[in-house]
């Protein structure tokens, strides 16, 4: 992803495909329907750079010149000088566009990740690079150079410990790394792909981390992609027969299109599909080292060379530029024609600035010639950029630049459960390595209530945790994201996390019978986790998958279920806040005929299901939300909700927990 080095032999077409690499995920940043594999635009880059890097190294070492200082200054050369520009006009900016004060601080954590150069491993625990069309993280792009940063740390470490040993088989060791490293990523992309990412010995280093996120982001998984290219340069792989070269040419940038148009988001990746870019990139590599084939003459047009010469410094602008722009639209995607074309204008106009004002002047030494002050600069910029993101963390995003009007919804954004990190999944009872989420009192030795659900279930803890309290109780929370509370002998779910979670809600009820049980979902997406044939009624789904679950439970066990509370669509919610920030008048609350008109049919299999059960009863929030004939999201001192469908923990307090206090009160009378 960087220019490439001095060499001997400049290959123009290089640049070219530079060029289609940075042009198909800019297109597929725009918008993904116009190429909707687009992102396998940095498999390219990969190949290329390892191919470059290896073939410098290698032939460094055989002339016995080669330096690791004099690499990794190179390296910083090419890298530091413009990631540091971009990313300080970037932080200014991020000050004054990231109007919503948990988005800077999101942003400022990024920061800090990229400066200690573990941006992809930040990503890879944080969120999906397919959820990027409707990002709100301006830095998310810069995974993969972070990756390519690690590369240039551990190969040539890797090649000085291997070359004086196994000089002659250096190449075959290279392809044993870069299959172990390919079989690695299709295990972690098609076995388990949403179990727990971790490595034996260092099981919770990688936080939330999947095994298909870490495929995705994570070094080992995409090792071999930049080892195709070395394979390449150690070999010196080249096709003697012009016919030859000519197909072989053809059909590499048939596989490169063919990644770029049939692959999608959808596609698990980067697993067997990746095969598509890498391969195809490292075929016309080979086919045009010896000759000139119609695929080098067409990727050494002028324009495509010139393309891939300032294609580092396209990338690192494109998609900041992109998500300030989208920022406040809704939905994020729906910048007008005009608006895109000016935008791509100005990416273009900043990455040409900055490839011959700080790129070139860097490399070639007109600027910081010394190799110290080179490394002091790029030292003291990293730090610095970590400073400025500590202080967008440490100020929780800086929330006095929003409007006074807007501060309250601002705030409820990040009033969010502060024991999630603790108690969601964390509930494995007895276990050694896991505590138990306990609520209330927190006495292990007598467990009150159990509370049992997803996403939803997690917000609600705060009050819980105070009903708890208040009732001189201990409770137990067993929860983990997007798991339905439902016991039932058809295949529900395929996440490993979620079938345990529920086989242990399941022997602990049977342990404890005459445990209280609360039960809280999103009773929306019950459907999700069945049969369900589109053009159904998928609300009639629900009463008889609860029923089902209510008949597995002890009949002993008081049980208790929480209807649905409103939600609204991400579109909306976001909608309000800067309608807000603009001034404008947004009313906080609807008829509550509308509000309960809205629920009634997520609702109505909860009450189907419960009144089949004497030991079941139905708690309605909408009690208290709604006042007379008005439902509010908001009242004087704050706002109920953080998110779209979550309660802020205010919102929690204000409405769940009077719920859970007045049903316990009439059922103690």
């Amino acid at each position: 992803m960087t220019a490439p080095d001095n060499i001997t032999s400049y290959r123009p077409d290089i640049d070219g495909l530079r060029a289609v690499a940075v042009l198909a995920v800019i297109l597929y940043h725009f918008n993904p329907g116009w190429l909707p594999g687009g992102f396998t635009g940095v498999d390219i880059f990969f190949v290329i750079s390892g191919y470059f890097i290896i073939r410098i190294i290698l032939n460094e070492m055989a002339a016995g010149t080669f330096s690791l200082v004099d690499f990794w200054e190179r390296r910083v050369r090419r890298i530091i000088p413009a990631m540091v520009v971009v990313l300080t006009v970037v932080s200014a900016c991020a000050y004054y566009f990231l109007l919503i004060p948990r988005d800077l601080a999101d942003y400022g954590r990024s920061l800090m990740a990229q400066s200690t150069l573990v941006s992809n491993w930040w990503f890879m625990q944080q969120s999906s690079y397919f959820a990027a069309p409707d990002s709100n993280i301006p830095l998310l792009h810069t995974w993969s150079l972070y990756l390519e940063a690690q590369f240039y740390l551990l190969f040539p470490l890797l090649a000085l410990l291997l070359y004086s040993t196994v000089k002659k088989r250096l190449g075959l060791v290279m392809i044993g790394l870069a299959v172990a490293s390919f079989v690695y990523g299709v295990f972690l992309v098609y076995v388990n792909p949403e179990y727990p990412f971790s490595i034996p010995l260092l099981p919770h280093l990688w936080g939330a981390a999947t095994n298909s996120s870490a495929g995705f982001y994570f070094i080992a998984s995409r090792f071999w992609e930049l080892l195709v290219g070395g394979i390449i340069a150690a070999y010196a792989l080249e096709i003697r027969n012009r016919q030859l070269a000519e197909v072989v040419a053809l059909v590499g940038l048939g596989a490169i299109g063919a990644g770029l148009w049939f692959l999608s988001d959808a596609t698990p990746f980067p697993g067997v599909a990746a095969l598509l870019p890498v391969m195809g990139t490292a075929a016309v590599i080979v086919a045009n080292i010896k000759h000139q084939t119609l695929a080098r003459r067409v990727l050494s047009f002028p324009v495509l060379v010139y393309i891939g010469l300032i294609s580092y410094s396209l990338y690192l602008w494109h998609w900041p530029l992109l998500v300030f722009a989208r920022y406040q639209l809704i939905p994020p995607e729906t910048l007008t024609l005009q608006n895109q074309v000016l935008l791509l204008i100005a990416i273009f106009i900043l990455s040409v600035v900055t490839y011959h004002f700080v790129e070139t002047p860097v490399r070639k030494k007109r600027f910081l010639a010394g190799r110290e002050n080179l490394f002091v600069a790029a030292f003291l910029s990293m730090v610095t950029l970590f400073a400025a993101g500590f202080v967008f963390v440490g100020t929780n995003g800086f929330p006095d630049r929003v409007p006074p009007s807007a501060r309250f919804m601002a705030a409820s954004m990040s009033d969010l459960n502060p024991r999630q990190a603790e108690c969601f999944t964390r509930t494995k009872i007895g276990a050694s390595f896991d505590k138990p989420c306990l609520l209330g009192m927190q006495d292990p030795s007598k467990v009150d209530f159990v509370v049992w659900g997803d996403c939803h279930a997690n917000i609600d803890i705060p009050a819980f945790d105070e009903f708890g309290r208040r009732t001189n109780r201990t409770g137990i929370f067993f929860g983990a994201p997007a798991c339905q509370p439902f016991l039932t002998d058809k295949p529900i779910t395929k996440d490993p996390i979620c079938i345990d979670q529920l086989k242990q809600v399941a022997a602990y009820m049977q342990a404890h019978p005459t445990v209280e049980l609360y039960i809280v979902s999103e009773w929306e997406r019950a459907y999700k986790y069945i049969d369900y044939t589109e053009g159904s009624d998928r609300f009639s789904i629900l009463a008889p998958l609860l029923y089902e679950t209510l008949a597995k439970l002890p009949r002993e066990a008081k049980i208790t279920i929480l209807e649905r509370t409103q939600t609204f669509t991400e579109t909306t919610f976001r909608s309000v806040f800067f309608k807000i920030v603009n001034g404008e008048d947004m009313p906080m609350s609807m008829p509550r005929h509308m509000w309960e008109g809205s629920l009634e049919s997520f609702n109505r299999g909860v009450v189907e299901a419960a009144a089949q059960f004497q030991n079941v009863r139905v708690l309605k929030p909408t009690d208290t939300f709604c006042k007379g004939n008005a439902c509010y999201i908001a009242d004087d001192k704050g706002f109920f909700y953080a998110d779209d469908s979550h309660l802020s923990v205010y919102g929690v307090m204000t409405n769940i927990l009077p719920l859970l206090l007045k049903a316990q009160t009439q059922s103690a009378n």
